[in-house]
This record gives C-alpha cells, sequence and structure tokens, in this order.
C-alpha cells in the first residue's frame, strides 16, 4: 500500500512538473538598425499565458529621432501560449529604428514597424536575429499592435492603409510571411508567430523593390529599355541580363543562355516613383530576351519578367560614311551584312581594311566570319599623321570603299 502510493506521488509530481509553465524574463529596447547603440525601455519575467506589455516611453539620445516609431508599438501586448515552451528562456525584443545616417528617414522604407527578437533559452543557449527559435509545434507567440492615432499617423505619414498592411519575418533571402497568422480585429493588429527572428510590418508582401513596368522599344539597331518602380528598399541596382534566339536552324533548339549586359544604379530607399533607362545596340538580326536582376544592398536579389524585342534581317549589303568625319583621333565605322539562306549554312567572309591616298594597307579592322547583321567598328587613328584615309569593306562579291580625313 505504501508503495502504491509512493507511485501515484511521484507520478502526480511529474504530471505537475510536465505541464508547469515556463520562465520568461524579458527586456524591450529601442535601438538602430545593424548599430549596437540601443536603450532599454523596460524588463521583467512572466510565465507563459501572462502578457509583456510595451509601456510608453520617451526616447533619448541618438535614437530620440525615432519616438514616432516606438509610439507604433507603445502599448502593444505579447504573451506566449500554454505549453509553447519547452525550457525557460530570457528574450530581448529589439524595436528596430532605420538608421538615418545609412538609409535615410526610416519611412521611406515602407515600413512602419520591424523588430528584431533574440532568445537565450536555458537548455538551448543564445538564438540571434537571423536565426529561428521554434516554439513547441502548433503553439504560438501572440502579438497584437493597438490601432491607435499613433498608428494612424505613421500610416498617413508612408501612404498606407491599414486594409494593405502585411507581416513577414525578415531572412537573408528577403521578407517571408510563412509562419505569421495575421488578422485585423477591431482594436488591434494582432500576429500569431510560430518562432521569433527579425520580423516586420508593411505594404503588401513588404518586398524591397515594387516593379511598375518593365518595356522595351526598337529603334533601328537600339534597344530601349525602360522600367519604373513604386517604391525601394536598400535597391543596390539592375543587372540587365539578355538572351538571344537566333533566327537560323544552326541557333535552333539550343537552351537560353542569359549574360550580364550592364548595371544601372539603384535609388536606394526610396518612397516615390523612380524611372530606370538602359540602351543596347544590335548587330545581329534575331530575337532577343531581357530581364532585370533587382539587387539588394545584402546582396539578395529577384528577376523581372522577360520581355522580347525582334531585331529584322537586312535585305541589302551596306556601307555607312565614318562618325565623326572629319575625326580626331577616332572615328566608327557602320557596315550591314544582309540576310541570305546560303549564309545560314556558311557564314560570309567579312574584311574591313584602311589604307593610305598611295594605297597602302595601314590596318585591318575586321577579318572573320558573320552571320546577317549591323556591325560597327572603331578606328582608333592616334599614331597617324593628318591626311586623306580610305576604307574598303569586302564580304563575298559586295566591295565598297569610302574616304575618312583625319585632322590633327
Amino acid at each position: 500500500m505504501k508503495s502504491l502510493f509512493t507511485f501515484l506521488l511521484i507520478l502526480l509530481l511529474n504530471i505537475l512538473s510536465f505541464s508547469e509553465s515556463h520562465t520568461i524574463n524579458y527586456r524591450i529596447y529601442v535601438r538602430h538598425l545593424g548599430d549596437s547603440t540601443k536603450v532599454l525601455v523596460t524588463s521583467g519575467s512572466v510565465s507563459e499565458g501572462q502578457y509583456i506589455t510595451f509601456p510608453p516611453f520617451t526616447l533619448t539620445g541618438d535614437i530620440e529621432d525615432y519616438q514616432n516609431l516606438y509610439d507604433v508599438v507603445k502599448g502593444s501586448t505579447i504573451y506566449f501560449e500554454e505549453e509553447s515552451l519547452a525550457e525557460d528562456i530570457t528574450v530581448y525584443f529589439n524595436v528596430m529604428s532605420f538608421d538615418t545616417r545609412r538609409a535615410g528617414f526610416y519611412f521611406d522604407h515602407n515600413l512602419f514597424f520591424h523588430m528584431g527578437v533574440e532568445v537565450i533559452g536555458s537548455r538551448t543557449g543564445y538564438h540571434g536575429f537571423d536565426d529561428n527559435y521554434e516554439l513547441q509545434n502548433g503553439r504560438y507567440a501572440v502579438f497584437k499592435i493597438p490601432k491607435d492615432d499613433d498608428l494612424r499617423t505613421v500610416l498617413n505619414q508612408i501612404n498606407l492603409d491599414i486594409a494593405d498592411i502585411d507581416f513577414a519575418y525578415n531572412t537573408r533571402n528577403g521578407y517571408d510571411p510563412n509562419g505569421i497568422d495575421y488578422t485585423e480585429e477591431e482594436d488591434s493588429l494582432k500576429c500569431r508567430l510560430m518562432h521569433f527572428s527579425k520580423f516586420a510590418g508593411g505594404r503588401g508582401s513588404v518586398l524591397p523593390v515594387e516593379l511598375i513596368f518593365f518595356s522595351s522599344e526598337v529603334e533601328g539597331n537600339n534597344v530601349n529599355l525602360k522600367w519604373q518602380t513604386a517604391t525601394e528598399v536598400n535597391n543596390y541596382g539592375f543587372e540587365i541580363e539578355r538572351a538571344i534566339v537566333i533566327s537560323t536552324p544552326i541557333y535552333q533548339g539550343k537552351d537560353l543562355n542569359w549574360n550580364k549586359i550592364g548595371f544601372v544604379e539603384g535609388s536606394g530607399t526610396s518612397n516615390s516613383p523612380k524611372e530606370y533607362f538602359f540602351n543596347d545596340v544590335i548587330t545581329q538580326s534575331g530575337k532577343y530576351l531581357y530581364r532585370l536582376k533587382q539587387v539588394d544592398i545584402d546582396g539578395s536579389y529577384k528577376y523581372s519578367d522577360v520581355v522580347e524585342v525582334n531585331i529584322d534581317t537586312p535585305q541589302n549589303f551596306e556601307l555607312g560614311q565614318n562618325y565623326p568625319n572629319p575625326f580626331n583621333p577616332s572615328t566608327t565605322i557602320h557596315y550591314t551584312i544582309p540576310s541570305d539562306k546560303t549564309l545560314y549554312e556558311k557564314s560570309l567572309h567579312v574584311n574591313l581594311k584602311i589604307y593610305d591616298v598611295l594605297g597602302r594597307e595601314i590596318a585591318t579592322l575586321v577579318n572573320e566570319k558573320q552571320l546577317p547583321g549591323n556591325y560597327s567598328v572603331k578606328f582608333d587613328a592616334n599614331k597617324l599623321k593628318s591626311g586623306i584615309y580610305f576604307y574598303t569593306l569586302r564580304a563575298g562579291n559586295f566591295v565598297a570603299t569610302k574616304k575618312m580625313i583625319l585632322i590633327k
């Protein structure tokens, strides 16, 4: 009988121990993003199921410019559902301020809220901003932001409606909404979090760059690319990539090979529309595809949709007049190799040479097989004397010569 009583007592103690709420020690800071400067707002200790509240606080020092940002989360509450933790933890809530010295006024980010959470577990140790501190399966931490005048003031300043708000975790690969169950309640914005890390609230899916359009226009051999952004966050710039699909049998069926052909610097962080342009000169006929690789300051990137252009095949040989003419010390020569069915299987050998007035060869600019297309070649006469020179194009049975003048 005594042994049975002892067994039941041990079993009861184990059950009580298993169901006991874990302790959460917490500290709330406001700090610069990427900076050690921070102000302690409050600290305390609660158990699972009890609320942690962000109290009113007047910021001082380097962070006082971000009073409006803190006021947005003033009165916010967070609590851990029962049995959401597997250990006692210490949590450091860092309300993150965007650094005006590096990224401009934080409203430009279209983010009204950004928090980094550090967790120290009694068994598992330290988990930083960029780590995921997972809660127990099926359990959440619930975070509520009041819908008050301070929130409405900030949203009005960044031209953001409550209906457009979304929340996401800020990872090394951008913002990820997975794991956040967000609902708008009558008096608050409610987020259920399945883990802790950096998370933010902002416009839509909190994309760093919102691209309005990406288009192309063809003028002769020039492809003019144009695109516009509505907003940008930490946008380093745009790499322009091109792939070619030559409209001849020898190129049919080949996989696309994307090549970087240029870079256009981004506007960093902006809350107003920005337009961008890039010009590509095409020398060979065919179908061309273009896309943008938008790169963030932290190196993460994403691709735009693809635009397609067609460069018509020229129909006649042509040797253009060099430009400028007269010139000093360099000039550019344009010529055209026309379309011909026989050229699809056998490229045409092209030769372009420079001669002086006595007919002596001065330089060979081109000596190779070329497909139909429009071509440009630069001639540098830095080592030549002033005078009259001639350039001759030979391509199959086609021969043409033109005069140019060098004046120093």
